[in-house]
């Protein structure tokens, strides 16, 4: 009898996902993988341009063999444009392209400059001592109003922090405030404090934080050191990403969707590892590391 013959090797299943955070001049692209086809995924990403028949740019994600979403963040767009995008992906049979989409960038701000925020003096924290090495950026902070401590004098600089706490500090900072609570979007809005209701709103409309999947914002999830630097590239570089590899023992770990933004916040200065040359990604950022990464955002600005 004959023997059987081999699995049949087919170009990659792929397909397009609306965009989001879209801002005058900035976008995030979605798609994802479905199927290998069989063999190697070799490169990945999104064809986009303003002619629905002419994409004529191209954002390469990736070059590994990638399954499920992917994203890629688009900046320097033209206000109150149209543009159209599709997801592809490629294999040793060929590159296939997901449903062309498209998204329409909002108005340009006409929003008027922040008045400079007054100093005020500096908290002294009873847990955060000359000696702390994060306790020159706590001051800072401390001295602008961005952040306060707790009920008994403390701040737990080691400590977790939340994506609420998070982005109420990042806002602050860039002076994002008086948006609707209720422009946020989030399927979760009642669980977002009241405190911090504003400033997520403002952060969302402004393209920095995004939700998940289901819609939901998880405003009490503590936020991790991944997440972190993807906000605070937003913020600084409007989405900017660097293709280099971040230089980490551990980079493999950072995930797809953050990877360019973490490279690109090393070298500007903007984070960097653990003393073993780790980044350790999926962390959750202490308190202390928080207010390090927007002093030095602050600073680089």
């Amino acid at each position: 009898s004959g023997g059987g013959g081999g699995a049949v090797i087919t170009a990659p299943g792929v397909q397009t996902a609306d965009a989001a955070s879209i801002t005058g001049a900035s976008a995030t692209l979605n798609g994802s993988i479905t199927a290998s086809g069989g063999t190697n995924v070799t490169a990945y990403g999104f064809l986009w341009g303003t002619g629905q028949n002419n994409l004529d740019q191209k954002q390469q994600v990736g070059t590994d063999n990638h399954s499920g979403s992917f994203q890629a963040s688009l900046s320097g767009l033209k206000p109150e444009t149209t543009y159209y995008f599709r997801a592809y992906a490629t294999n040793s049979q060929g590159t296939t392209q997901g449903s062309l989409k498209q998204f329409t960038t909002v108005k340009a701000s006409t929003q008027q400059p922040q008045p400079p925020v007054q100093p005020v003096p500096a908290q002294s924290f009873t847990d955060v001592p000359a000696s702390h090495w994060a306790s020159a950026v706590i001051a800072d902070l401390s001295s602008k109003g961005y952040i306060s401590g707790y009920p008994d004098g403390s701040f737990h600089p080691d400590g977790s922090i939340t994506r609420a706490e998070f982005t109420t500090i990042i806002a602050k900072s860039l002076g994002l405030s008086g948006a609707s609570s209720s422009g946020s979007g989030f399927a979760d809005l009642d669980a977002i404090p009241g405190w911090a209701k504003g400033y997520v709103a403002a952060a969302a409309k402004a393209g920095l934080v995004s939700g998940y999947s289901d819609g939901t914002f998880k405003a009490n999830d503590n936020i991790t050191r991944a997440e972190i630097a993807v906000i605070v590239a937003k913020a600084l570089y409007a989405g900017q990403t660097d293709t280099t590899a971040p230089a980490f023992t551990d980079a493999s770990q950072i995930p797809s969707w953050a990877a360019g933004f973490v490279a690109y916040d090393a070298a500007k200065g903007i984070l960097s590892g653990y003393p073993n040359h780790t980044f350790q990604p999926g962390n959750w950022a202490t308190r202390a590391e928080a207010c390090a990464m927007i002093v030095n955002m602050l600073r680089s600005r």
